[in-house]
């Protein structure tokens, strides 16, 4: 009826001005409960807005960003560019010159220095998997480090170009990302990175979960993924490190592959800012009974796997009759690269005297490892 109403209205000329009898019709809408399960209604309100009222891009869109802001949590302004008004704007028909001309280069987070081929690209989603205590939170740091200073990551992986980054670190207090920035520079040997080229989130005790479930049961974004999507955007950052993804996935991401997929979904948006996003994970117990460096097992259901496009595994092995210096030995193994090869497995140790920091092994060290594994003679 509103609907008819507002037609005769308008082909009649009465009801004043169109752009305001639209505000009053959606006023009348209910709000959307989630920036998911609510993509239909808001979805419907713009078309409504669109056919039947016959507003302007400009009036239809300043009208749906109202709404908007009733809508728990309310939708990106990204999301509603993209999203709102019509899926079929998403449709790209492929120009002969998609199959003629040869596409711009991939561009790359990281490389390999041994082989200068691509590992890592560019705003796109990975995952560092690892049982706990391995070392994700402290290589995460040196990453950033290695990204603000151009320093190689773990020795092997090039840094094309520098860029700041956010941590994000759900476990951690501001004194312990103090803590573990300053061991990170200090293993890898590097000046200080410049001041804001690292940004730190330390919410140890905070709930910072980026995935709910709504009351119809639906996988949903929290206000804090509506506000960390918006601010990275406004911040430009290289990349994004989070971790760990049982803090921000929500208590369904591990056991739901709807909500896995969702929150994979999540990070992808950050992503879609330029942002390459690298989500620290564990192993699940059965994986650290079997003990294998190069397995690419991570826990909880396969949609955080079959999601995230990069994968990097870290494999401990505590080695008897070596040095105390040699006491754990880490293999960082790319198990899943959507984009490139995954490359030879990298050999590390944890530096003790720095907190238990990543670094690669020397000549000496390869070949103790080598003799202690019973695979040759120390010298």
């Amino acid at each position: 009826a509103e609907r008819k109403r507002a037609y005769r209205e308008r082909s009649q000329g009465r009801g004043g001005d169109r752009v305001e009898r639209a505000r009053r019709y959606i006023a009348k809408m209910p709000a959307a409960h989630s920036g998911a399960g609510g993509h239909a209604a808001t979805f419907a309100v713009a078309r409504k807005i669109v056919q039947d009222f016959e507003l302007g891009d400009t009036d239809a869109a300043a009208l749906l960003a109202e709404y908007n802001q009733r809508c728990d949590p309310p939708w990106s302004d990204r999301d509603l560019a993209h999203n709102a008004f019509d899926w079929g704007a998403c449709v790209q028909p492929a120009s002969v010159e998609w199959y003629t001309t040869k596409p711009s280069p991939r561009e790359w987070l990281l490389r390999d220095k041994r082989t200068d081929a691509g590992v890592l690209p560019r705003a796109r989603v990975g995952l560092l998997v690892a049982e706990g205590g391995a070392g994700k939170t402290l290589a995460l740091c040196q990453l950033a480090v290695s990204l603000a200073t151009g320093v190689p990551w773990l020795g092997v992986f090039d840094v094309p170009q520098t860029g700041r980054t956010l941590l994000v670190l759900g476990e951690e207090t501001s004194e312990e990302c103090h803590r573990r920035l300053y061991q990170a520079v200090q293993a890898m040997k590097c000046a200080a990175p410049a001041a804001g080229v690292i940004d730190v989130m330390p919410l140890a005790s905070v709930e910072c979960g980026l995935l709910k479930m709504s009351e119809y049961g639906e996988p949903v974004d929290t206000e804090f993924a509506v506000w960390l999507r918006k601010y990275v955007e406004d911040q430009r950052y290289a990349a994004v490190l989070i971790d760990p993804l049982s803090r921000f996935g929500g208590r369904d991401a591990e056991s739901n592959n709807s909500a896995a997929t969702r929150a994979i979904q999540i990070f992808e948006s950050i992503a879609a800012t330029g942002a390459t996003v690298i989500v620290a994970h564990h192993t699940p117990q059965w994986d650290r009974r079997e003990k294998n460096p190069s397995t690419s097992s991570a826990r909880g259901v396969t949609g955080l796997t079959d999601g995230a496009r990069w994968m990097m595994h870290l494999g401990v092995e505590r080695v008897a009759g070596l040095d105390p210096h040699l006491a754990e030995i880490v293999t960082a193994s790319i198990v899943k690269s959507n984009y490139a090869r995954k490359g030879e497995p990298v050999e590390l140790r944890r530096d003790l005297d720095h907190g238990g920091a990543l670094v690669p092994l020397d000549d000496d060290d390869r070949e103790a490892v080598k003799a202690a594994r019973g695979g040759g003679q120390a010298r």
